[in-house]
């Protein structure tokens, strides 16, 4: 007799990085300017959560691994490690000179970087943005000593499993359900080209 597992994992949410100076009508190459990377602290949640992510072209995408609700019912899904208590994912992100080049930005230098979150509520027709306006600036900025990274970066980005503001921001549904689709934000920067 042969005995069948499956694991499923499903996407937490996604964040996309919009930027007109790393886009052709045809490809997006952002990875290029900016790498996005998770702290310490969310490794560990990784792997105690069983979760990951990928950071392709401009999106970055949170896995969690899941089950089903109500077997066979293919919907809803919860996740498979329950989630009790308050958790943030945090991501790191570096950009390369290149990106400074093509991007108004400030360059911050040790003092201060950039923090954004979906503890905030800016939504703008319909999409959830991560920044305080409607593309990444200088109202985003944020002492270091506030934001206390582990890590030397030019900015985070803080995902809360709770205390969203707008429930459009929430990673998860009531019980740990996970949402269908799920929650996509977006981070726009400018360009200077």
């Amino acid at each position: 007799m042969i005995e069948s597992v499956s694991t499923i994992y499903r996407p937490l949410f996604t964040i996309t990085f919009l930027h007109s100076g790393y886009q052709t009508p045809l490809e997006n190459f952002l990875q290029k300017g900016m790498t996005v990377v998770p702290d310490e602290a969310t490794k560990k949640l990784f792997i105690n959560y069983q979760m990951d992510y990928r950071f392709f072209n401009n999106t970055l995408t949170c896995f969690i691994q899941c089950v089903l609700v109500v077997p066979p019912a293919p919907e809803p899904k919860s996740v498979f490690v329950p989630i009790n208590g308050d958790i943030r994912l945090r991501f790191l992100l570096h950009f390369s000179s290149d990106f400074f080049d093509k991007t108004w930005i400030t360059a911050a230098g040790s003092k201060q970087l950039y923090r954004f979150s979906n503890k905030i509520n800016n939504a703008v027709a319909g999409v959830l943005l991560l920044s305080v306006g409607p593309v990444a600036g200088d109202a985003d900025l944020t002492t270091a000593a506030a934001v206390g990274t582990d890590e030397d970066c030019f900015g985070v980005i803080d995902m809360y499993n709770s205390g969203t503001t707008n429930s459009s921001y929430d990673l998860l549904d009531a019980g740990n359900v996970l949402f269908k689709p799920a929650p996509a934000f977006t981070i726009k920067f400018k360009s200077k080209i």
